[in-house]
């Protein structure tokens, strides 16, 4: 959760994923250190319903997913 006078450089760093709930901005991050994002506001990890709406809301607006990891044919 990003503090609103922080919010500008969190969404420097590129989020994967942002929500706001009751004016609260919600911001997921991958591979972002802990201790950077505390900066910003209170860090949690997230739930897998948060990795699942921010995975499939991506998915819904067009985005396209990149995998992680190269697939390799069989």
């Amino acid at each position: 959760m990003a503090h609103p006078d922080q919010l500008a450089a969190a969404r420097a760093l590129r989020p994967i994923h942002e929500r706001q709930v009751f004016g609260r901005s919600f911001l997921l991050f991958d591979r972002v250190d802990r201790a950077q994002l505390s900066a910003f506001g209170e860090v949690r990890t997230p739930s897998i319903a948060d990795l699942f709406v921010a995975v499939m809301g991506g998915e819904a607006k067009g985005a396209t997913l990149l995998p992680r990891l190269p697939i390799r044919p069989r």
